[in-house]
């Protein structure tokens, strides 16, 4: 009860680019972050310097006099600041050895998996005040996670001469936490060919500089073609294949449905962790390589096929999803807007397209009608195409005898909005025929 009604006093007040220890949010959210901050910098043509910093025994140090600055700074009532403070009080490490006994009291640390130790870590923001010195060294942008692990993207001007760089954190000092230079380290990320690499030193102890950085599970290389990490990953998961497999077989026998169930509960979320990072990896040629193989012989054995068989008659005899198919479901959702930013669609109720409707709506361009209907258990969806009122195409599709008509009339509606968006024409008319599939839309 304690921790939650803390919680319910510092959480509205911690910075949006804390990611450790907060609901709704996790590692692949900061990674989804960090990618799309790189990503942007490089469109600008400049270079980024990702540093991979270390706390030294972050928990260990948590110093509790900061603990209890930070909840008064927080606001927190008087009751709770007095519970946490009676909580921390009259603490003393006890070492038995040998028959011996020694005590020493203690003014710092929180206990690794404790209830209380996370909320306490989180509760004290500023930690990290970033402070760049040089002429040449311009901050483009932060990015942290508060935890035994911390990592921050500089973009640096590359205006002649060496670049030196140095970026001490105050909020560190002030309580009583440090660095450890010996588990820092750095990258350079640009798509230009030459460059002045950059030197970043911590303290008298120059930062070695990387080709790949593996951070909260991602392996990310300097290139960012996230192949080292795909094949870790493709790697580990065989490896748990084989070994639930041989349980399994030993068992109750590895029949299609267990196999199946093994690579959907096990197999799947290895190897999609972080996708919604590294999931544009996925057009490479070599990357797709990696993946077929390790999903070609799962599926293999789930079909009970022939090695010869090939890798999409094997996925469909499984029932299986390609795997660069499912890993677009958690980066379509992370591209997509905020409910709140959201663009409002117009639309217009025509009954027919005389010249005055027309003339009133300003209707110039192609039309494109759309339908979908389901007869017999059949369920299609069409669109046709009418350019100065010659048809120049059209397209039929059928889907599943499971889908709705809905479904089919979705389905034709996007269909066509897909065709707009591949073709040249800047401005085009879509019909649908069911108002209530346009405003669903």
């Amino acid at each position: 009860m304690l921790v939650w009604r803390i919680q319910w006093h510092i959480m509205p007040k911690l910075q949006t680019r804390q990611y450790g220890f907060m609901l709704q949010r996790g590692t692949e959210d900061s990674l989804y972050d960090l990618m799309t901050h790189i990503h942007n910098e490089l469109n600008l043509k400049r270079i980024i310097v990702m540093v991979s910093l270390d706390i030294e025994r972050a928990f260990d140090n948590a110093w509790w006099p900061a603990i209890r600055n930070q909840l008064l700074a927080h606001k927190c009532p008087v009751n709770l600041r007095g519970m946490v403070i009676g909580y921390l009080r009259d603490r003393e490490v006890v070492v038995r050895y040998a028959g011996g006994e020694f005590r020493k009291r203690t003014s710092k640390g929180c206990i690794q998996g404790s209830i209380a130790g996370p909320t306490f870590w989180k509760s004290r923001p500023g930690l990290l005040t970033p402070r760049t010195r040089g002429p040449r060294c311009i901050s483009s942008g932060v990015r942290g996670r508060r935890g035994p692990d911390v990592f921050r993207t500089v973009g640096l001007s590359t205006v002649g001469g060496d670049q030196q760089g140095t970026s001490p954190c105050d909020g560190l000092d002030r309580n009583k936490l440090r660095f450890a230079p010996s588990k820092t380290n750095a990258m350079v990320l640009t798509k230009k060919l030459k460059f002045d690499v950059p030197v970043i030193r911590m303290g008298n102890i120059e930062i070695a500089l990387i080709d790949e950085i593996r951070l909260l599970g991602l392996t990310i290389d300097k290139r960012l073609t996230f192949t080292l990490h795909v094949a870790k990953a493709c790697k580990k998961a065989a490896n748990i294949y084989k070994g639930i497999a041989r349980a399994a077989k030993a068992i109750w026998g590895s029949s299609p449905e267990i196999v199946r169930t093994i690579y959907v509960a096990v197999i799947e979320p290895i190897v999609m962790y972080a996708s919604c990072a590294w999931a544009p990896a996925t057009k490479k040629l070599g990357v797709r390589k990696m993946l077929n193989a390790l999903q070609r012989s799962i599926a293999l054995k789930a079909c009970r096929a022939y090695r010869t068989v090939s890798l999409h008659s094997a996925l469909i005899l499984a029932r299986l999803l390609p795997l660069d198919i499912r890993l677009e479901r958690p980066v379509d959702f992370h591209e997509l807007p905020h409910p709140a930013h959201t663009p409002e669609f117009g639309f217009e109720s025509v009954e027919d397209l005389d010249p005055s409707t027309v003339d009133r709506l300003a209707i110039v361009g192609p039309h494109i009608y759309t339908d979908g209907s389901k007869i017999e258990g059949k369920v299609g969806a069409a669109l046709t195409e009418w350019r100065d009122g010659i048809e120049s195409g059209n397209s039929a599709y059928r889907l599943e005898f499971f889908c709705t008509v809905f479904q089919a009339e979705m389905f034709a509606l996007h269909r066509a909005i897909w065709r707009v968006k591949k073709g040249k024409d800047r401005l085009v008319n879509i019909f649908a025929t069911d108002v209530d599939r346009s405003q669903n839309l």
